[in-house]
C-alpha cells in the first residue's frame, strides 16, 4: 500500500522543523568551514595529537588507502549499519548532528569534525558533552560514499527506539509507508512531516532503508522529532489504527479516482 496521511479530529500542534541551506564545496564543506580561520598549534606539542584550549583535540591524521584499494566496501559498511541487532549509526551533515546533539533522546557516542564546524555546533557539543575529534574534512569525506555532503561532521551515536503503536496519540496526524525503498524521498518525508507536526510515521522493519546516512542527511534533522513505528506487519499496523479511532487513507499516483 502506498503512504497516505491518516487523520482524526484536531491535528496537535508541533514546532515546525527547522532546514537549512548552504554552499557546499567538493570535499562537502560548507562556505563556513572554508572560510572560518583555522588555529595555529601551541609551541612544543605535535600537530597529529594538538590539545586545544577550547577542549577540542584534533586527531591523528588517518593515511589514505594507497591507490588501486577497493574502499567502497568499507564505505558502504559505514554508512549503512545492518538493520538486525544495530547498536551503532552515523549521522553526518551540519543540521542533522546539531539536531542529534540537541535531542534528549540520542545517545551519542562520538563525533569528528572539522575545526570550524566544531566551532559553530560549540553549544550543541558543551551541552552533551561528547567526545570530539578534530580531522580534516578529507578525512570525514574517506569514510562516507563519493557523493556525501558531510559538511564537515560525522556523528557516531545510537539508534533512536521504534515506538509501539499504542504509543501513537490517538487523536494525531500519521504517515504510513509500505515498502518505500529510496533513503532520500524518505528522509524528505520525515523533513516534512517534522515541519508539519506529524506525530508519527509508520514504516516496515523489512524492505526499508535504515534511518541513518543518506537517510539522515536528507531528513534534516527530522529524526529527532518525528517518532518511528517500525512494524513486521503493516496491514495489523493499520487494523490497530483504525480500532484507535483513525481515519485511514491511502495514496496512489496511479489511482483511477482523484
Amino acid at each position: 500500500m502506498p503512504a497516505g496521511p491518516l487523520e482524526r479530529g484536531r491535528r496537535l500542534s508541533r514546532k515546525s522543523g527547522r532546514r537549512g541551506h548552504g554552499g557546499h564545496g567538493r570535499d562537502g564543506a560548507d562556505r563556513h568551514e572554508r572560510n572560518a580561520p583555522r588555529p595555529q598549534p601551541s609551541h612544543g606539542r605535535s600537530r597529529s595529537t594538538l590539545e586545544r584550549s577550547d577542549g577540542f583535540r584534533r586527531g591523528p591524521l588517518t593515511k589514505v588507502a594507497p591507490e588501486g584499494t577497493d574502499t567502497s566496501a568499507a564505505a558502504r559498511s559505514f554508512a549503512r549499519p545492518s538493520r538486525a541487532g544495530q547498536d551503532v549509526i552515523f549521522l553526518y551533515g551540519y543540521h542533522t548532528v546539531r539536531e542529534a546533539l540537541r535531542s534528549s533522546r540520542r545517545k551519542v557516542l562520538k563525533l569528528r569534525a572539522t575545526e570550524a564546524a566544531a566551532a559553530r555546533l560549540g553549544e550543541e557539543i558543551a551541552a552533551k558533552s561528547v567526545a570530539v575529534e578534530i580531522v580534516p574534512a578529507e578525512e570525514i569525506a574517506r569514510r562516507l560514499p563519493p557523493d556525501a555532503v558531510h559538511q564537515g561532521v560525522l556523528l557516531e551515536a545510537r539508534p533512536l527506539e521504534s515506538i509501539d503503536i499504542s504509543e501513537i496519540p490517538p487523536d494525531g496526524l500519521v504517515i504510513v509507508l509500505d515498502q518505500v525503498t529510496d533513503p532520500h524521498n524518505v528522509g524528505a518525508i520525515v523533513r516534512t512531516a517534522a515541519a508539519f507536526g506529524v506525530d508519527a510515521i509508520v514504516t516496515t522493519e523489512r524492505h526499508s532503508p535504515d534511518f541513518s546516512g543518506a537517510l539522515g542527511k536528507a531528513a534534516s534533522g527530522g529524526l529527532e522529532h518525528v517518532p518511528i513505528a517500525a512494524v513486521t506487519n503493516l496491514a495489523r499496523a493499520l487494523a490497530e489504527l483504525g480500532e484507535m479511532g483513525y481515519l485511514r487513507v491511502g495514496l496512489d499516483a496511479s489511482g483511477s479516482e482523484p
